[in-house]
């Protein structure tokens, strides 16, 4: 099944955002004890993340990022985009969960295109 093909849920809102020169597709749903935002170029899913605020200590939080399915080692900066998306969603208040299932090719995997796909996501107002 395509993600254009799926059935969503009411309150499931659907995004575009681009990388570089990749457009993907986001899905973005809000429960009461977490936030799932999936971001993919075809459908599929590469990389199930699980984050979460530990605690805000001196000021400063502490981030929580647990790979859970389809985590290799050269994939270390989809934690960055998990913890950025966890400190955006902090700042607005939203002290929930991050599920973030994420596939990014290796063209988007640079830091001026990271920081961009992170922007473009917490510009959604997703949480």
């Amino acid at each position: 099944m395509d993600i254009d093909d799926a059935h969503p849920a009411a309150s499931m809102r659907t995004h575009t955002v681009t990388c570089g020169t990749s457009s993907f597709k986001v899905l973005t749903e809000v429960f009461a004890d977490r936030v799932l935002v999936v971001v993919t170029p075809s459908g599929r899913v590469g990389c199930w993340l699980l984050g979460t605020t530990l605690a805000v200590e001196s000021g400063r939080p502490t981030y929580d990022v647990r790979p859970l399915l389809g985590y290799r080692q050269d994939d270390a900066w989809i934690g960055t985009v998990a913890r950025q998306l966890l400190e955006d969603m902090r700042r607005k208040n939203c002290l929930k969960s991050l599920l973030l299932g994420i596939t990014i090719g290796a063209e988007c995997q640079n830091s001026d295109n990271v920081r961009h796909l992170v922007r473009e996501l917490s510009g959604l107002g997703a949480w």
